[in-house]
């Protein structure tokens, strides 16, 4: 069997973590990004697939979702600064996966299916508490904050929509979800830029077959 692969980049560029699952064991690796380039076994012989999303904004959580054969998908982080253990944030009997901290580290967006289909959801972070649900006829797993966080962007039905977050008496209050982008036909979203009118996407020219991770460094440069 083919091994998985998912992997992310800290916030500043200096590291990359990269989640190998073959089978049903999972391991996790750290490397510099450095001169030296040194791998780092941080997580090793972990039951359940484990698929990475992000670094927290201020560098410090891990984020992931990892596969438990009671509780389907539930999601995870590891406090990099602390001792680097997969500490639970939501494992439910329902699937939640996309995880995706605010900008100001204190609300994080997912994605469960506790309804009968993928919606949108947000709660308190680190600390997962009451939560809200901010889609409503569902969405794919690709949705993401606003640079400044009063926004979460997400795909339903080849279309992006947006929804606007305040706090009242720090009580998170959301909008009714709005249209901002029709998508081109076949493409597979992989990101929503922070304008919120743009993706980075993907189509499909051929048959599907393995393929390695590859990293692109100053990928600003390339974007005109």
């Amino acid at each position: 069997m083919e091994p998985i692969q998912t992997a992310v980049i800290s916030p500043d560029g200096n590291d990359v973590y990269i989640a190998t699952t073959t089978g049903y064991i999972s391991t996790l690796t750290h490397r510099s990004l450095g001169a030296s380039g040194n791998d780092e076994i941080v997580l090793d012989h972990i039951s359940g697939s484990l698929n990475l999303t992000e670094i927290s904004p201020d560098g410090r959580y891990l984020l992931f979702a990892m596969q438990d054969p009671k509780t389907a998908w539930d999601l995870y982080y590891l406090d990099l600064k602390g001792d680097r253990k997969p500490v639970p944030l939501l494992n439910s009997r329902y699937n939640e996966t996309a995880p995706r901290v605010s900008p100001d580290g204190k609300w994080l967006a997912y994605v469960s299916d506790e309804t009968g289909q993928q919606e949108d959801y947000i709660t308190s972070f680190p600390v997962a508490g009451s939560k809200w649900q901010i889609s409503n006829a569902g969405t794919i797993p690709v949705g993401d904050w606003s640079p400044d966080g009063k926004d979460f962007r997400y795909e339903q039905a080849g279309k992006i929509y947006d929804v606007a977050m305040h706090l009242n008496a720090s009580k998170p209050e959301f909008s009714a979800p709005k249209e901002v982008l029709t998508l081109p036909s076949n493409v597979n979203v992989l990101s929503i830029f922070a304008d919120g009118k743009r993706i980075l996407g993907a189509r499909q020219t051929t048959d599907d077959v393995p393929q390695p991770i590859h990293f692109i460094l100053n990928w600003q440069n390339l974007v005109h």
